[in-house]
């Protein structure tokens, strides 16, 4: 009698971990989630200055801080998009120590692309059911809206985008100068190199930095590579996860936009058209103006 023994293949699939990329420098990477990246390396003695890069444009340039293990934050990402990134460390001759590269991809947006302020923030409130409307609304969009309608458009450019820029701890901090408005109140935030202000008239910029959630709210900016120094005509902190304006409701602030918002309150951004449903309220300007009015007096 024969005994026949069956042989039954076995495979075994090994999947690679798509969540972190590594140098052998000692350089890794993985996303967080669709739109931001953790970056993390080891720190090196004599090392007096970092430069992070992305895809080979300059993230941010800062000072070496403390500690064996360094980490960077990359926000502004696309979803299953790859990334690539470079290290740089320089010693205090600005001489090249060490350089470090590494790759990651980030995942599918999944659930609803985070808001900025608190929920209860006007910005994020839907308008009720049988909300009553200005007695003479037809007028204000008939004369506002209707006959510049025409040249309406979602303002995307350099010019008249609102360009926002995200700081990490480890970002420059700045003290940052005032030419125009409320320039008896001192302002230091951490920037980031690669942050850059609107090239139009009125040269916003937004800087948050989420690991105080805070937000640097600036108009008329300006930054000085020679004296590697930022300055506005007028700039503003507040909270990213608070109200959305500058003081309470009912009463009149400054602010880097003439309301007194947060500055980024309203402005759509691209992963909320790509998932097809934008959950906060809207920020639009007209050419249709008058003279100065309270714009959060009651009833409005």
């Amino acid at each position: 009698m024969t005994l026949m023994l069956g042989v039954v293949p076995v495979f075994i699939l090994l999947w690679p971990a798509p969540a972190r990329a590594d140098d052998s420098n000692g350089l890794r990477v993985w996303p967080l989630n669709s739109w931001s990246a953790q970056l993390q390396w080891a720190n090196t003695p004599g090392v007096a200055r970092i430069q992070v890069l992305r895809d080979g444009r300059l993230l941010d340039d800062f000072p070496a801080p403390a500690g064996a293990t360094l980490s960077y934050t990359d926000y502004g990402l696309w979803q299953s998009t790859s990334y690539g990134y470079v290290v740089r460390t320089l010693n205090a001759s600005n001489e090249l120590v060490n350089e470090t590269e590494a790759t990651t991809m980030t995942p599918a947006q999944t659930g609803a692309f985070p808001r900025l302020y608190d929920p209860m923030s006007f910005w994020n409130q839907p308008i009720p059911q049988g909300a009553g409307i200005d007695a003479d609304s037809a007028s204000m969009v008939s004369a506002a809206l209707v006959a510049y309608g025409w040249t309406a458009n979602l303002a995307n450019s350099n010019d008249w985008g609102e360009p926002l820029s995200y700081a990490n701890p480890v970002s420059r901090l700045n003290s940052v100068g005032c030419t125009w408005y409320d320039c008896s109140t001192p302002v230091s935030f951490r920037i980031p190199q690669s942050a850059v202000p609107a090239t139009a008239s009125d040269h916003h910029l937004t800087v948050i930095d989420p690991s105080t959630d805070s937000e640097l709210d600036m108009w008329l900016t300006s930054y000085d590579a020679g004296t590697d120094s930022w300055s506005a005509g007028s700039r503003y902190v507040t909270a990213s996860n608070g109200w959305g304006a500058g003081c309470s409701p009912g009463n009149h602030c400054n602010g880097a936009v003439a309301a007194g918002f947060a500055a980024f309150g309203g402005v759509v951004r691209p992963e909320e058209i790509a998932q097809g449903h934008i959950d906060h309220a809207l920020f639009f300007g007209t050419p249709y103006t008058a003279g100065w009015s309270h714009p959060t007096r009651p009833g409005l």
